[in-house]
C-alpha cells in the first residue's frame, strides 16, 4: 500500500484522511455498496452530530444504525422482523422504563411464566393511577415468604 490513498488508521483499521482542518472535519463518510442492494455508510462525528454506523436501505431507509453518543452507543433497528436467539438465555436490563408494543403479544415456555413486580397491572391504560393510590393493591409479601407460588424468586436476574 504505497502512497498517501493507502494510509490507515491505526486505530480503526479505516482509510486515514487525507486532509483536515479546524474548521471541517475531514470527509470519512465510507459509503459501500452491499450484495443486498443495500449501502454501508459510516459518518464521523461533527460538532453537531454523533459518529454513526448505518445500513441504508435501497429506498434509503436507515435499516441498521449504531450511533456513538457521549452517554454511550445506541443501537436502532428496523426491518420486516427481529429475531433474538441464545443457547442459554437473553437478558434484557433498563435503568428505566422497559416498553412492548405491537398488535398481539404471545408468550411460550416449557416450564413456569413467573411476572414479578409490586403491582401487577392488567388491561391498564398508561394513565392508570401509581400502585400506592390503588386500592385494590394487594400489600407486597413480607420478608422470607415468596408471595405467591412457593417458588424461589431471586433478585438478581441472572441467577
Amino acid at each position: 500500500m504505497g502512497g498517501k490513498s493507502g494510509r490507515r488508521s491505526a486505530r480503526t483499521g479505516l482509510p486515514a484522511p487525507l486532509a483536515q482542518t479546524a474548521d471541517k472535519p475531514a470527509e470519512v463518510s465510507l459509503p459501500r455498496a452491499l450484495s443486498s442492494g443495500r449501502t454501508l455508510r459510516l459518518t464521523p462525528a461533527t460538532h453537531t452530530d454523533n459518529e454513526r454506523l448505518q445500513v441504508v436501505s435501497p429506498s434509503g431507509d436507515v435499516e441498521v444504525e449504531i450511533a456513538i453518543t457521549a452517554e454511550g452507543p445506541v443501537v436502532r433497528v428496523r426491518g420486516a422482523d427481529l429475531r433474538l436467539s441464545a443457547a442459554r438465555s437473553i437478558d434484557l436490563e433498563s435503568a428505566g422504563p422497559v416498553r412492548i408494543r405491537g398488535s398481539e403479544l404471545r408468550v411460550r415456555t416449557e416450564k413456569s411464566v413467573h411476572l414479578n413486580g409490586e403491582t401487577i397491572l392488567l388491561n391498564c391504560d398508561e394513565n392508570a393511577p401509581p400502585p400506592a393510590a390503588n386500592p385494590r393493591a394487594l400489600p407486597p409479601p413480607a420478608a422470607g415468604q415468596s408471595g405467591c407460588c412457593g417458588h424461589d424468586h431471586p433478585t438478581d436476574p441472572k441467577n
